[in-house]
């Protein structure tokens, strides 16, 4: 294992990034803490700001993973490249704009990006899937 090492080196770890959750917190920050004492506000102001708190950390979280959803199915296209398809379909459950465009055959070239422009959904959870004929 030694000679292996000295002639072609030690293999990179992997980059470990996160989950879309660990990365949300980074980018929202930590959660607001309660009041104690005379600095405590009325019981509806701590909830509003625990309920916007949350809304920021889903809507940057649900960004993550739509990021996440984005390099994989860049991956997938490349990964049929590379294996000669010629057309791919998506596979769409996510909203109306991704269920009008599932189903149907695409060239490579003119496929739409995974999150699909125009998706109301708040993750896309559409893929991509090669078509034989």
């Amino acid at each position: 294992m030694r000679l292996f090492g000295k002639f072609f080196g030690q293999r990179p770890e992997p980059e470990h990034h996160g989950t879309p959750r660990e990365i949300a917190l980074s980018i929202v920050g930590p959660p607001p803490l309660p009041m104690h004492g005379g600095d405590r506000k009325a019981p509806s102001e701590e909830r509003a700001a625990r309920q916007d708190y949350n809304a920021r950390l889903q809507a940057a979280e649900d960004r993550q993973t739509n990021l996440a959803a984005s390099c994989a199915s860049t991956r997938a296209l490349k990964g049929y490249r590379a294996a000669r398809v010629k057309r791919v379909a998506i596979l769409a459950e996510c909203c109306p704009t991704c269920d009008a465009r599932a189903g149907k055959p695409y060239a490579l070239d003119a496929v739409f990006p995974i999150p699909q422009p125009g998706c109301t959904g708040e993750i896309c959870r559409c893929r991509y899937a090669p078509v034989t004929e």
